[in-house]
């Protein structure tokens, strides 16, 4: 029978790997009170674009909401049982999780089971703008109340590492156009001439372009 992304036996073959990792504890020093396992934090990857599968793990820390030193033991935990695979970071390129596309697939399907697709994106959104300092709760709870204008002005406030400004500026529509009743508010930061202005300045106009087309 087909299973998870419509392949024949594909829950079957990750679930080897997750079921080994689920033998074992999550690292000490992670989040506990998100009470999840080994194979929720896998199937939080379904963040991962699919059209480039892979991510810096200091971006899988604000999903997480642990540090990045506690993302990469996750990861690290993951690429053992070879459910991803890992770039060392370098000065110019940070350390970087790569997923093929069956192990992607994988992940987006768990978490449309699970029906926790939204709240992930949900969540790494949120974790943008904690670390922002726009919003300092841990709860997404009133996540969709939030005003388009926080989401501005964590953008403008160059309060954002580079490379988490950097992932925002590429991905930060396909996140919050995933999030359910949050088109709306997509729509407020996509008309606002300062969000034109962020990306057009740091990756030209005809990326800004492709915004308003995808």
């Amino acid at each position: 029978n087909l299973d998870l992304g419509g392949h024949k036996g594909l829950r079957s073959i990750f679930a080897v790997g997750l079921a080994a990792l689920n033998e074992e504890c999550l690292p000490r020093d992670i989040d506990a009170s998100l009470n999840r396992d080994w194979s929720d934090y896998y199937a939080s990857l379904c963040v991962i674009s699919q059209t480039s599968p892979r991510i810096c793990i200091e971006i899988l820390s604000l999903l997480w909401d642990v540090s990045t030193a506690s993302a990469a033991k996750v990861c690290d935990g993951f690429a053992d049982v070879l459910l991803c695979h890992i770039t060392d970071g370098n000065s110019e390129s940070p350390q970087t999780v790569h997923l093929h596309d069956l192990q992607l697939e994988y992940c987006i399907g768990a978490a449309e089971m699970a029906s926790c697709f939204s709240g992930w994106h949900e969540r790494l959104l949120y974790g943008m703008l904690k670390q922002a300092g726009i919003v300092s709760d841990s709860s997404v709870a009133s996540f969709s109340r939030i005003p388009s204008c926080r989401f501005l002005e964590a953008f403008c406030s160059d309060s954002l590492p580079l490379p988490v400004e950097s992932y925002m500026l590429d991905h930060f529509v396909r996140h919050i156009c995933s999030v359910e009743q949050c088109l709306e508010m997509a729509l407020q930061v996509l008309k606002d001439y300062r969000w034109l202005r962020k990306v057009s300045e740091r990756r030209g106009l005809p990326a800004a372009a492709r915004n308003y087309s995808d």
